[in-house]
This record gives structure tokens, sequence and C-alpha cells, in this order.
């Protein structure tokens, strides 16, 4: 067993090893200087740029750091222009001559705009979609048509993203993609990953940012990349926050709120978060499969009711101007609730029906999620910096189900046999991480280094009864534990660089994995015992050329991981009824993935990139048949994948009250293997297109109108059809632009249903489901509190990886 605390000491020595023997280099000489307010407090996160005198031309740009300091390095001797400015104050000039080799200013003292703000009208807006570096970024908060949607809504809104009718995200066609919060991991999968979404309000979230292909400082997981959803968090000093209330009414009605409160002084800020969502959902959908001779027709309608909650707080500490430790804890909790009803017709010829299986599933789903989180930073300014963040995550859900199967003679008169069972599946995990990032300037570029240290605990029960005379009987052959326990070692270095128009970054990233899987029966039977062990290196280069303020261009390259979710590992039956269940897989390995992007971008208005990556042992689902006439979809590893994408995306101003996003994906997806003596080739070519209309009517009011298309697409040994929708909204600004109120129709057309088909290993099968998707939305806004801005800290905490897997 590793020892947590041991491993992050020595994460901690090596960067204290580090820190004083790596120093910065260069040639030119330096000015420096500091910046104050009027009340005599440093200034930080101030723009300082460099101008030259002669002809005001740009030669550097600086923000202040929490002392109020900036710097300027390699600068040849010349005159030149300082300008200083800060949202709220008077912007100042300063003129210099620099002679000598290190220039010192006085403190510019920056004056309060006396002006009162409600004066001040801001006309810049962020564009709906953004390429900064590396990330593509949706301005959710730009977006009318996502009021009264929850995060897993919204997230189909960004460019290249999809979310199928069963909640499956993917990327450009790749579904290994990593979800994160605020840069830390949500380690949840699945469905608890889609159940912590919706409960999240689009209301809350600023922005999504899309990473296909990160540097060594993140994560190896995710083979499609990273998605990483940034939520508001105040910038104010004083007391302030806002309450947000939705409505939404498709076949049944759903109500969620939220409410967010912040408290910011110079060393302290309290900041809290409170959401409830309650509410149900309607699906109906048919299966149609063939094997073994048999014909199954099945019709069935499914009814959830959700109660979630969740919340966030946090404390920030400023030690001193370069220190600062925080503390936070964020939670969810639902109670939902499943009922089914289904149909199934048995046919051993297309002319007649041998008999009628009805089935019903109900019960409860209890989820509990908390995570906590200790972290330090540390940054000083000569851009030395030290960050350290120490998690504790705990998870646990409860299942239960009632499943009575009756099958009845075609009349649906007879009784001809029932099988009863009632299924409960308890299960908890606990995950304990630490990691540590230190960076520096080194050689006019900076080198980064860290650590991160993981071990996950998780214990599975599948309690499994037989109804007999209205009393639960154990089933010994079915009831089992699954207990899986992984440590993951890792450790980067990453160094970048800018070098007039170019920017080189490159870093290699080593994780080690011990992982065991211990599925004990109940009865005397082999147990299942998987133990691995295994190193892997993740090397990740980028180099990005501006050619000028118009045209840029950028090359990417990444390697790196999916490993099984934990779900995905635990070999227990998930059962619809009798006769479908699901099936975890605890010998399932890792998938790799080989990434590669380049991407062009014409100020913000045109962005094109093309991605290939290349996936092997990678995980998906197959259709197998057991005991002649169940059907269980398993997750295998189906040897190999290939994707390929092209991806154009257009901010467009018609006029000046009408602008248009455009953005389109071309992809093609292949898989290729060899399953149970089966050969797998799967592939299609599948065009992705949205088109985000924004109409200003006033400067308070504003229409949106949003399409979103996809054609059909391969996962696997499955073929997903095509799909579209449209949506509309309205906005209007209240009380000085303190309140919204939003307005919007979701899937006008009610065109957003999902089909799905699968041709192998000797079964048929044909799927279609609808959702509850067209809905009308109101939501209302209202924030309160000081203007008085100053810059928020977010925090990346060090458990991501993890919790996404859960």
């Amino acid at each position: 067993m590793f020892r947590l605390d041991t491993t992050l000491l020595l994460i901690c020595l090596l960067c204290t090893i580090v820190y004083p023997t790596l120093a910065q280099q260069g040639t030119g000489g330096k000015i420096s200087g500091h910046v104050k307010d009027d009340k005599n407090e440093p200034m930080n996160f101030a723009t300082v740029v460099l101008l030259k005198q002669q002809d005001s031309a740009l030669v550097k740009g600086a923000i202040t750091d929490q002392t109020g300091g900036y710097q300027f390095e390699n600068i040849p001797k010349g005159a030149y222009l300082i300008k200083i400015s800060q949202v709220g104050y008077q912007t100042k000039f300063i003129p210099i001559t620099t002679e000598g080799p290190n220039t010192t200013l006085e403190t510019a003292v920056l004056s309060t705009v006396t002006k009162n703000l409600k004066e001040v009208n801001i006309t810049a807006e962020k564009k709906l979609i953004e390429l900064s570096g590396e990330k593509l970024i949706f301005n959710v908060s730009n977006s009318i048509t996502s009021a009264g949607n929850n995060a897993l809504e919204t997230l189909r809104k960004a460019p290249g993203v999809a979310v199928s009718t069963d909640d499956q995200i993917s990327l450009k066609g790749n579904t290994g993609v990593l979800v994160m919060i605020n840069g830390k991991q949500s380690y949840l999968t699945g469905s608890d990953l889609a159940d912590m979404l919706k409960s999240m309000p689009s209301s809350n979230i600023e922005a999504i940012e899309i990473v296909s292909n990160p540097s060594a400082r993140f994560d190896a997981a995710g083979t499609a990349g990273i998605i990483n959803i940034r939520l508001k968090k105040d910038r104010t000093r004083g007391l302030n926050g806002s309450v947000i209330v939705n409505g939404n009414y498709g076949i049944t009605p759903k109500y969620s709120g939220s409410a967010d409160l912040n408290y910011r002084t110079d060393k302290l800020n309290l900041y809290g978060n409170y959401n409830s969502y309650k509410g149900s959902t309607e699906i109906t959908q048919t299966f149609d499969r063939d094997y073994s001779g048999t014909h199954y027709d099945q019709v069935g309608t499914f009814y959830f009711d959700r109660q979630q909650q969740a919340f966030k707080a946090g404390l920030d500490y400023h030690i001193s101007n370069r220190s600062t430790i925080g503390f936070l804890i964020n939670g969810n909790t639902s109670r939902n609730g499943t009922n089914s009803v289904s149909r199934t017709f048995i046919y051993s010829n297309a002319a007649s029906i041998d008999s009628i299986m009805k089935a019903t599933s109900q019960g409860p789903q209890n989820r509990n999620n908390f995570n906590y989180n200790v972290n330090y930073s540390y940054h000083d300014s000569t851009g030395k910096e030290l960050n350290v963040d120490l998690d504790y995550v705990n998870f646990d859900r409860n299942d239960k189900s009632y499943q009575p199967n009756i099958y009845y003679d075609p009349t649906e008169t007879t009784v001809l046999s029932s099988v009863n069972y009632r299924i409960n599946t308890p299960a908890n995990i606990h995950i304990y991480v630490g990691k540590t990032d230190y960076s520096q300037p080194l050689f006019k570029g900076k080198l980064g280094i860290g650590g991160k240290v993981s071990a996950v605990n998780t214990d599975n029960d599948f309690l499994f009864y037989n109804i007999e005379e209205g009393k639960n009987v154990t089933d010994s052959s079915k009831t089992n534990n699954f207990v899986y326990k992984e440590q993951v070692y890792a450790f980067y270095v990453n160094y970048n660089i800018k070098l007039s128009k170019w920017s080189i970054q490159a870093g290699l990233r080593g994780e080690q994995t011990n992982s065991r899987g211990l599925l004990k029966a109940l009865t005397n039977v082999t147990d299942e015992d998987v133990k691995r062990s295994y190193l892997n290196f993740f090397p990740s280069a980028s180099v990005s050329y501006a050619m000028n303020d118009a045209h840029s261009f950028n090359a990417a390259y990444s390697r790196r991981i999916g490993r099984p979710t934990y779900q995905d590992l635990n070999p227990f039956e998930k059962r619809m009824d009798e006769l479908t269940y699901q099936k975890g897989n605890a010998f399932l390995k890792p998938q790799y993935s080989n990434s590669f992007s380049l991407s062009y971008a014409f100020r913000q208005y045109l962005i094109v990139s093309a991605d290939y990556v290349h996936t092997r042992d990678v995980s998906a689902p197959i259709v197998e048949t057991t005991d002649g006439n169940k059907l269980v979809y398993a997750i295998q590893n189906i040897a190999s994948s290939d994707n390929m994408s092209l991806a154009i995306s257009s901010n467009l101003e018609f006029f000046k009250w009408w602008n248009c996003y455009l953005n389109t994906n071309l992809y093609r997806a292949v898989y290729k293997g060899t399953i149970d003596q089966s050969a797998l080739n799967n592939n299609t070519l599948t065009f992705m297109y949205s088109a985000t209309n924004t109409f200003k009517l006033t400067p308070v009011t504003a229409l949106e109108v949003s399409v979103w298309g996809r054609t059909a697409e391969v996962y696997g040994s499955f073929t997903n059809g095509a799909q579209a929708t449209i949506d509309a909204g309205v906005s209007q600004q209240l009380w000085g632009k303190k309140a919204t109120v939003k307005v919007a129709c979701s899937d006008i057309f009610y065109t957003l249903g999902s089909t799905s088909s699968s041709n192998f290993n000797g079964v048929n099968l044909s799927s279609k489901i609808m959702p509850e998707t067209r809905m009308l939305k109101l939501s209302f806004a209202y924030r309160f509190g000081s203007n008085q801005i100053k810059a928020a800290r977010n925090r990346n905490t060090g458990s991501s990886e993890e919790r996404n897997r859960i």
C-alpha cells in the first residue's frame, strides 16, 4: 500500500531543489515597477503595456501581480511609453528612456474614475465562439436559447460536441472525452455523469472550453481530448450575488433554481452556490431484434422522477501578496425514481405471435457525491509559481428495482409463466489525490514540472432476489461482490517559449498504474481476480505561428489514455427486463490514442481545424446473446478506431443588429477488429452542423434562433441515425440590466429523437428512442451587490481525472 503523504513530500522536495537552481536567463535590459490605487493599496491584474515613443508600436505587455509589480525583460536601450490601465480607474501614461541594464520606475498611482458606473455603457461583448491558444471557447452566458437548460443539454450547442439520447458525450465522433468542471475532473461517467450535469443549470456556466490536444500538465486521460465546463465566479469586491429561477414544461413540468453569494475583500474571498431541481421526464422507445430464428418486438415507456440538490462553498485567504491558501467543498445529492412499462411480442416466424411478455420495473436510485479540496498557491514577480492540491472524494450509489416479467399467450388472456425478482446494487467509492505543479522562467521561456498521486477504492454489491410466494429469496448464483483498487503515480515536465512570431510547447508525462479487481461470488465458484501494473509515457507538443494580427496557425500532437470507468469494470448486470440487460467487464484494458491537429484562425471570424485520432484497444458496446434468448450489451475492447475530421467555424456580422455563428464538422469514424471470431468493420462519413443567429432588437432586447443537426454516425458495431433540431428564444434585460428574463422553446418541431441499428455476431437489432426534448422554458435572473471589480481566483484541483471515471 502506498503512502500519499510520503509521495507528496517527495514532490514538494523536488520543487524546493529546482526552485533556487533554475535561474532565469536572458539578454538586454529590464524595466520594472509597481502600481497602487488611490488608497495606497497594491493593484493586481492591472494591464501594463510597453510602447515605442516614436510610433506607439507595441513592444510587450504584462499583468501586475498581487504586489502590484510588473517587469519587462530583454528590452533594448531607447525611448518608450508605458501605458497602465484597469477597469474603473483612469489610464496613466509614463514616458521613459532606458540607459543601463536595469530601470526601476517610481510607483504609479491610478485614480478612481469619478463617473458613476451606471452612466458608463460597455458595448464590447464576447463572441459566442472564440479561439484562445489551443482552446476553443463557447461562451454559454451569451446564448439565449440555453436559458432553462441544464449543463448536459447545453453541451450539445458547443462546437463539435454531440450528446446521444442515452447521454453519451462525444467530440467530433470520438467518445473518449474527459469532462472537467473548473479545470478539475468530475470523476463521474455514464449515467452518474449525466445525472450530475442535469443538476447544473446553464445559468451557472460562463463558458465551455474544448481542448483536443492538452499539454503534459493535464492528466493523460481522455482519448478524444478535454471538455472543461467553466462556471461563473464573481469578480467584484464586497457582498454580491444572484438568484435564478427556471421553469420548463414539455410533457411534464420541471422546476429549478439557484443562488450565488460572494464576499470579497483584499485578503479574503468567501463564496457559495446552491442549485435545486425537481421534475419528471418521459421517454418512449422501441427495440426490434432478430436472433436464433426468433423475432422480438419491444415497445416501452420510461418515467424518471428527479429531485436533485447541489452546492459549493469555498474560502480563499491571501496569506501575503505572494501566497494564497484555499478550501473548497462541493456536493451533489439526488433522489430519483424510475418506473417503466414494456410489452415484448415474441415471434417464431413473421406471421404469428408465439407469446407476449409484459414487464415493469420500478425503484429508487439514490446518489451522494461529496468533494473536498485544500489548496495552496505561491507566485512572485519573477514568474515563479507553485500550486499544491489535496483532494478527497466520496461517492455512494444505491439503486433498487422490482421487476416482474409475465409471459402471456397471443391473446393476452392466459399466463404462461412469470419471472419476478428484486435487485439491489449499493456501491461506494473513495478517492484520494495529491497534486503539485511548479513553473518558472528559463531561457526566455517557461519550465513546468509537477507530479500527482491518486488512490481509488470501490466496493460494489449485487444482491439478486427471486420473488417466491411474495418473499425475497437470495439467488446465490447471481449475488456477488466486486472490489476494485487502483493507484496512479504521475510526473510531468513541460516547456514553452515564445520566439518572435513563434510559440513552441513540448512536454512529457509519465504515469504508473497499479490496479486490482476482485469479484467474489456468494456460491463456491472460482473468483475473478484481475491484477494489472503498467507504466506509460505521454508526449505532447504544439507549435503556433502568428503571421500578423489577422492570421495565425497551430499544429499539435498528444498521446493519451482512456482507462475503463469504474462502472464498465463492474461485471454486474443492469436489467431492463428479463430478456435485455447491460453488463460490465472486469477484464477491460485501457485504450490509447495518438492525436494530431492543424488549425488556422483569421482573427476570431474564421477558424479552420483538421484532426486525426488513432485509438487502439478502443472499448465500445457489443451485443451478445446468452441463455439462448437473452440479449446482453457488453463493453469490450474491439481492436482499433480511426477518426478524421475537418471543422470550420465562423463568426459573422451581417448587420450591427444581426450576428451569426456557424459551425460545421465533417468526420469519418472507422472501427475495425475481430470479436468472438466475428470480423467488425463499421465506418461512415458524418456531417454535423450548427448555426446560432442573434438579433439585437434593442439595447436590452435580443432574439436568438439556433439550428443543430447531424447525419448518421457509427460507434462500435452500432450505426446511429440522423438527428436535427431548431431552438428559439428571446431575452429582456430589466432594472438597469440587473435582471434578465428569458423565454425559449427547444426542439420546436420535435425532431431530436434517435434511431440506432446493429447487425453483428448473429444479432440484428434496431431501436428508436424519443425523449422529452420539446419544452417551453422560462428563466428569471437577478443580480445584486457591489460593482467594484477585482479579478477572481479560479482553482483547478487535482482530483479531476479520477472523479470523471465514477
